[in-house]
């Protein structure tokens, strides 16, 4: 316990020593923190720019095992209260054919819209319909960091989320697919004192999946969505408060606390602090009490994959979790653009069991690199007991993935991803055997 409290403390004097160069005004205003909202990593873009932008990609895709030659047109305009994406692709066979089930439905013609946004999360009012990449309902114990982009592109679902904040009341609304709801979130929270407390928001979560096996369509029948009758329920239920602490000039702060229940399963209950350090960085720490038969965030990044199978596996936790996570992140911004992304998070349990997990983020954007090169790392390392074990590369329990991408031409990048893991080498025991894959492919860049 006391290694990784000091592996925290070495991680703020690294961010704190990058931010230190990056003078910048206040990211935010309390904003997010008045309505329960977690502030997120696009929180922390300051000054990010508004307008048209132009992207065009050109590269190979493999779809129910065929390969097509995938040219992708990505306007996006972004006029600060509200955007608009498109995402155009063209897929073509050996045979130059459009990829059948793309062009010749609304549904399909309707998917090409990526997203449409109102406001900000965050706000008064926010909306989006789209394509949706990291979704937290509430402090994030039920949901976040929840994404319908994990099939992309061979699925593409139009996503909706709709908050409304009438200050002394509002809501948060999601759903993964506006054309076959399926997975929903609603939460309502009220702030029903005045004076110091005010700020005080009381909120009640309800959230479900109601087709876990819901089948994942391709080709070109994949827009005609319907429901597996073998499916059962899932519902989550949510109780929650949180309260803006008095600002410290530069540090923007909120208590939390989430009490969870999942129906005919388990339940969590997890309390901390979400930070904003308007010229450090953006924190977050829980610390989590788990009962055998809950998991949190139970909708997180992967669930689309794991939908089929996370009730059940469910009945697998027979112990119960006590544990704590922190989180650090920032946007730096060098050359007056988000061009700098750092985040890391640190997480661990108040017993010997299972040792912390530590998960590295990094994107450096090519105007920061004479406009040429890209790159974008991102490390995962578990059962970390030592400083020593934290940074050694080669163990089964590494993931590294780094994409690096270099302009050719004024508006043509050649990009490398590279994805490296560990495992037991069969032929030689007790060695470890790296195992690598990497791809290759051509962008346009407007």
């Amino acid at each position: 316990m006391r290694r990784t409290l000091a592996l925290c403390a070495m991680i703020c004097i690294i961010f704190a020593g990058f931010a230190s160069a990056d003078e910048l005004p206040a990211a935010t205003d309390g904003k997010a923190a008045d309505t329960g909202e977690k502030p997120g990593v696009e929180s922390a873009i300051p000054g990010a720019a508004a307008g048209l932008l132009f992207g065009a990609f050109i590269g190979a895709a493999t779809i129910d095992g065929v390969t097509y030659t995938q040219v992708t047109l990505n306007p996006d305009l972004d006029l600060g209260g509200w955007g608009i994406g498109l995402d155009i692709n063209l897929e073509f066979d050996k045979d130059g054919k459009l990829r059948p089930g793309e062009w010749d439905s609304w549904q399909a013609i309707l998917n090409k819209i990526r997203y449409i946004r109102v406001g900000q999360k965050g706000e008064t009012f926010f909306f989006r319909l789209g394509a949706l990449k990291d979704v937290t309902i509430g402090h994030g114990t039920i949901m976040e960091g929840f994404a319908n982009t994990l099939y992309y592109p061979d699925v593409r679902m139009p996503g909706l989320q709709l908050d409304i904040d009438f200050g002394e009341f509002g809501f948060e609304t999601f759903t993964e697919n506006a054309l076959d709801v399926d997975i929903v979130a609603t939460r309502f929270f009220v702030r029903p004192l005045g004076g110091l407390f005010k700020k005080l928001h009381i909120g009640v979560t309800f959230a479900a999946d109601f087709d876990t096996l819901n089948p994942v369509k391709t080709g070109k029948d994949k827009y005609e969505f319907e429901d597996n009758p073998a499916s059962r329920v899932v519902r989550v239920y949510g109780i929650d408060a949180g309260l803006p602490l008095p600002s410290l000039g530069v540090l923007e702060w909120m208590w939390f606390a989430d009490y969870v229940q999942i129906v005919d399963k388990g339940n969590g209950f997890s309390t901390g602090l979400i930070g904003e350090m308007a010229f450090i960085f953006n924190w977050k720490l829980e610390f989590n009490r788990f009962a055998p038969g809950f998991a949190g965030p139970f909708f997180d990044y992967f669930y689309m994959a794991d939908r089929g199978t996370k009730y059940a596996a469910l009945d697998q936790i027979t112990d119960p979790y006590n544990g704590w996570k922190f989180r650090i992140w920032r946007n730096f911004s060098i050359m007056k653009t988000d061009d700098l992304t750092l985040a890391l998070q640190v997480s661990d349990t108040d017993g010997d069991d299972q040792k912390p997990m530590l998960v590295f983020d990094l994107h450096v954007d090519r105007k920061l690199l004479f406009d040429k090169v890209e790159f974008h790392l991102t490390y995962t390392k578990k059962d970390i007991d030592s400083f020593k074990k934290a940074f050694t590369i080669e163990g089964l329990d590494t993931i590294i993935n780094w994409q690096i991408g270099y302009m050719i031409a004024e508006n043509v990048m050649i990009s490398v991803n590279y994805t490296k893991t560990f495992m037991e080498d069969p032929e030689n025991p007790g060695q470890i055997k790296g195992q690598e894959a990497t791809s290759v492919q051509t962008q346009l860049k407007f």
